[in-house]
């Protein structure tokens, strides 16, 4: 692949990246920040059935092979 050869990812593999990233960014948030509070509202409609934002990253998760993450709603280490 071209992109490989410059030292570039495929723009699919940064979205992700970056969609991982805020969503690690949320769960180390305080619980009275507003993102948080969306984002719990978010992962309630998901536990519902409803298809939103939190569903595609569980999707993500469980897709490679991370879905005890998203079970534990803990990362640890975020730079890890």
């Amino acid at each position: 692949m071209v992109l490989g050869e410059c030292g570039r990812l495929p723009l699919c593999t940064t979205y992700y990246i970056n969609c991982i990233r805020y969503w690690c960014k949320l769960l180390t948030m305080p619980s009275h920040r507003y993102p948080k509070q969306c984002y719990i509202i978010l992962k309630s409609l998901d536990d519902a059935g409803k298809n939103c934002w939190a569903t595609k990253i569980k999707s993500l998760l469980y897709k490679y092979g991370f879905g005890f993450i998203w079970i534990s709603q803990d990362v640890g280490d975020v730079n890890a």
